[in-house]
């Protein structure tokens, strides 16, 4: 028997629930109109005025052989997310470009709103612009606001940082584990047989970026205390500074002995691989490995051995996390979750024995 006829926002909520039952059954292609009407209890002319708003709202597509269900979460929004970054129009680093493509991916698909919220050096901070928002995810600000973020979030429930340097100032940082960054990067060079390594840096106070030296100049001296391994750090506030820095940084490391470096990470990789490359055979004589934190490494040819920025999995702890404080499960959530990288292997360390038996 026919339900009772209902309005055609009643019809839409009931229509929105059965699709998402038939998406959690892996079901890709609606019934006919003729069923859902049964399904749902109303007339034909109202499932199609329901249809065509699910269609609208890209829950529904139609195609040759009918009406497509298309994978994303139907029904009302499970609550706002606003992804907080540096930038002007667009986010400002590759490495949180990629957090937000796979974050925008990942929530939507589950049930949230995603918004990115650009906040750039000339920006002023608005507590307005972000009051909705149930949660907060914070890649980058710039310093000046910080203490302005700070006084915003102090009571904010759904606050994450995915930056080591703002986990005073949100309830929550899921960030990758950079001192192993470093301390891999380490063990990759001494267990490939290199003798004389040495680290390129950018001096500019990054807490990640110290976090990476540490790990890998602690890693070196337990492995061989007489070795002191040269630091080549750039120093520079503006782009061009850095540009100029890294070129001045890379002729310094061409005058000298050392037959392996650690970059801190891959942006102008092309550049450092080309200045070594010149000099040495690699990588028979010179060893290069970097941390992956704007694919550089591995689109290089041939690819650079580098140590993963762990984007992807910085996203599902994010989305994880989002799902445990919505649900009131928040006892059981660390304050402070660490990414463990992985390692891409390339072509610019000498494979040893040591390493084929640890794969």
């Amino acid at each position: 028997m026919r339900k009772s006829s209902c309005r055609t926002d009643e019809t839409l909520r009931r229509l929105e629930k059965t699709v998402k039952s038939l998406r959690d059954n892996g079901e890709a292609f609606l019934p006919s109109e003729r069923i859902l009407c049964e399904l749902v209890g109303t007339s034909r002319m109202t499932i199609r005025k329901a249809l065509e708003v699910m269609e609208s709202q890209g829950s529904i597509e139609t195609g040759r052989r009918g009406r497509i269900i298309v994978n994303k979460w139907i029904g009302s929004p499970k609550g706002k997310v606003a992804f907080v970054s540096t930038g002007s129009g667009w986010i400002r680093l590759p490495a949180w470009n990629r957090l937000w493509g796979n974050l925008e991916s990942l929530l939507k698909a589950n049930g949230y709103e995603l918004d990115v919220k650009l906040y750039s050096d000339n920006s002023t901070f608005d507590p307005k612009h972000l009051e909705s928002y149930d949660f907060i995810i914070i890649s980058s600000i710039p310093e000046k606001l910080t203490d302005d973020f700070a006084a915003f979030m102090k009571d904010h429930p759904g606050t994450i940082s995915t930056y080591h340097g703002y986990s005073s100032i949100t309830k929550y940082t899921i960030v990758l584990d950079n001192y192993a960054a470093g301390r891999i990067a380490g063990n990759l060079i001494i267990e490939s047989g290199y003798k004389k390594p040495a680290f390129l840096g950018w001096d500019n106070g990054y807490l990640s970026f110290k976090k990476r030296e540490a790990g890998f100049f602690d890693t070196l001296e337990k492995a061989n205390p007489k070795y002191e391994p040269p630091r080549f750090l750039i120093s520079a506030v503006t782009f061009h500074g850095y540009i100029k820095g890294y070129v001045q940084r890379l002729d310094e490391i061409g005058d000298t002995d050392i037959d392996s470096i650690f970059i801190y990470s891959d942006e102008m990789i092309g550049l450092s691989y080309d200045q070594f490359a010149w000099k040495y055979k690699i990588p028979d004589e010179f060893g290069i490995v970097t941390v992956d934190g704007s694919r550089e490494a591995a689109m290089h040819h041939p690819p650079i051995c580098s140590i993963g920025h762990g984007t992807p999995q910085i996203a599902l702890g994010i989305y994880e996390l989002i799902e445990k404080i919505r649900e009131g499960k928040c006892a059981k959530v660390t304050k402070l979750t660490l990414v463990e990288p992985e390692i891409h292997e390339g072509a610019t360390l000498r494979k040893t024995l040591k390493q084929e038996e640890k794969r």
